[in-house]
């Protein structure tokens, strides 16, 4: 196999080539996307002689093929002419100093960023933001967060968790259907908490999804408080 040279490029010195405890940060911007050079690389990765080596050491050395164990695999030299391209398509200045930059653009860290960074495409059903943006109470925003979430201590989740009561009935006090006490019963279906929420003038649309019921309801109240009055009444029922 003929041995390719490499010219210089600009990148920050201090790095690892391949090892996943630094991002390539220059050429992670750049030409990577944010994937490592180890698993961007996988197979060319694997004939590295020093598998954390520095990108000062890899580009002061003046043929590139001699840092891996040679011959390559055909797979192999395909991802290394691949990291010529990415090198090649880099420019180096030697005046430059070596700088920190954190995934998120910054070089500064703070927790926000770090969580902010970690759960940006997640996006919670809305009614989970509606209980941290009413103005109740933490007691009763916890408590709703709890309903919403299924883990309130009804008497069908002392079931699930192996815990007897007397009579061993899980069935709901509040009614006589004979149903189980689930938190979805007691808080919108049991005929007592149907009424509740009448008296109020909210109306649940028991055939949609959970979070979708508690969306639609809240369209047709129309108000802008809906989740204060939500919380409210479910506490007292």
């Amino acid at each position: 196999m003929e041995r390719p040279t490499t010219p210089l490029c600009q990148i920050q010195r201090n790095c690892y080539l391949h090892s996943r405890q630094w991002l390539y940060r220059a050429l992670l911007a750049r030409c990577l996307e944010c994937f490592f050079l180890q698993e961007k690389l996988p197979r060319l990765f694997t004939f590295a002689k020093n598998q954390k080596i520095s990108v000062a050491a890899f580009l002061s050395t003046p043929d590139m093929s001699t840092l891996f164990h040679l011959p390559l695999s055909e797979q192999a030299y395909q991802e290394f002419q691949e990291l010529q391209e990415i090198i090649q398509s880099v420019q180096m200045t030697q005046t430059d100093k070596d700088q920190w930059h954190y995934i998120w653009g910054s070089s500064k860290y703070t927790s926000k960023s770090f969580y902010n960074h970690l759960y940006k495409d997640f996006h919670p059903p809305k009614p989970f933001l509606w209980i941290w943006k009413s103005r109740c109470c933490n007691k009763l925003r916890v408590f709703s967060w709890l309903l919403l979430m299924d883990r309130l201590n009804t008497r069908s989740l002392l079931k699930r968790k192996k815990i007897k009561i007397d009579g061993n009935n899980y069935n709901c006090i509040l009614c006589t259907t004979q149903r189980e006490e689930t938190a979805f019963h007691l808080f919108f279906t049991c005929p007592f908490a149907t009424s509740c929420w009448q008296q109020i003038g909210i109306q649940w649309q028991h055939g949609n999804p959970f979070f979708q019921m508690l969306e639609i309801a809240r369209q047709d109240l129309n108000r802008n408080f809906f989740m204060k009055i939500f919380i409210i009444a479910a506490w007292h029922i």
